[in-house]
C-alpha cells in the first residue's frame, strides 16, 4: 500500500506514551482510530469501533499472539493488521486499517489509507464513520 501523500498523515501523539500491550483511542477527522502498541514495539491503527455495536475497541483485550483484539462487549475477534471480523466468521464485516508510522518519536497514520479486508460485508459502522 502506497504511503499516500504527505497531508494525509496525521500526527496523532508519542510512541512512549502508549506504553507496550496497551490500545489507546484517538478521535481524527474521519473518526476514532484505536492505536494498538504491540510487546514487541509494532504499532497497529484500525478504525476504533466494533461494527456489531459500535464498542471502542481499545477498550479490548489484545491478544499479542494472534495480532488480535476481543470487543469489549460481545467478544467479537477483530484482526489488527486487516480488520477482519474472525469470530464469529460467518459476519462478513471488518473494521478499516490505517497506515501507521512512527517519524520523530510521534505516531503517524494515513487518513486516507482506509483499508477493508477483502470481500468483507458493508458493515454500518464503517460506512457511516470513515466514507
Amino acid at each position: 500500500m502506497s504511503e499516500g501523500p504527505a497531508k494525509n498523515w496525521l500526527a496523532l501523539g508519542r510512541v512512549d506514551e502508549i506504553a507496550p500491550k496497551t490500545a489507546t483511542h484517538f478521535d481524527t477527522p474521519v473518526g476514532g482510530v484505536g492505536i494498538f502498541h504491540m510487546a514487541d514495539g509494532r504499532l497497529f491503527a484500525i478504525e476504533d469501533r466494533c461494527p456489531h455495536a459500535y464498542a471502542l475497541l481499545s477498550f479490548g483485550l489484545m491478544d499479542q499472539a494472534k495480532d488480535t483484539v476481543l470487543c469489549p462487549l460481545h467478544g467479537w475477534r477483530i484482526g489488527l493488521a486487516d480488520g477482519q471480523i474472525q469470530f464469529p466468521a460467518q459476519t462478513g464485516m471488518s473494521v478499516c486499517t490505517f497506515p501507521v508510522r512512527v517519524s520523530a518519536g510521534l505516531i503517524e497514520v494515513n487518513i486516507a489509507g482506509c483499508a477493508k479486508a477483502p470481500n468483507s460485508g458493508d458493515g454500518a459502522a464503517a460506512a457511516n464513520s470513515l466514507n
